[in-house]
C-alpha cells in the first residue's frame, strides 16, 4: 500500500490472517445482500484492513515481553496462556475489540 506521495506505507503484510479474515467476512456480508461483485469485496475488505488501529491493541504492551500488535497475536497469547485469570483478562480484550 502506498501513500498520496507513492511511498510505502508501513501497515498491516499482505500475507497477515486479518487480510484473510476480513476478505471472508466482507464476502459473506456481500453474498448475504445478494452483492457478487469480486472488486467490491476486496476493496472493502482492503479499507477495513486498512483502517484497522494496531495501536488499540497495544493494551497488553506494557507487560514484559514484545507488544500485541495484531488482534491474532492476542488471541494466540490468550490460547497459550496458562494461568486461567490472565487468560480471562486475554479473551476479554477479544471480545471488546470485536472485529
Amino acid at each position: 500500500m502506498r501513500n498520496v506521495a507513492g511511498h510505502r506505507k508501513p501497515g498491516i503484510p499482505e500475507d497477515h490472517p486479518v487480510r484473510a479474515t476480513f476478505l471472508a467476512l466482507t464476502r459473506r456480508g456481500l453474498d448475504q445482500s445478494d452483492i457478487h461483485d469480486p472488486a467490491s469485496v476486496r476493496y472493502i475488505s482492503n479499507l477495513m484492513t486498512e483502517f484497522l488501529r494496531t495501536e488499540d491493541l497495544y493494551a497488553f504492551g506494557d507487560e514484559p515481553g514484545p507488544a500485541l500488535a495484531h488482534i491474532t497475536d492476542l488471541r494466540s497469547a490468550a490460547e497459550n496462556c496458562s494461568d486461567l485469570d490472565e487468560r480471562k483478562r486475554y479473551y476479554k480484550q477479544l471480545v471488546s475489540r470485536q472485529i
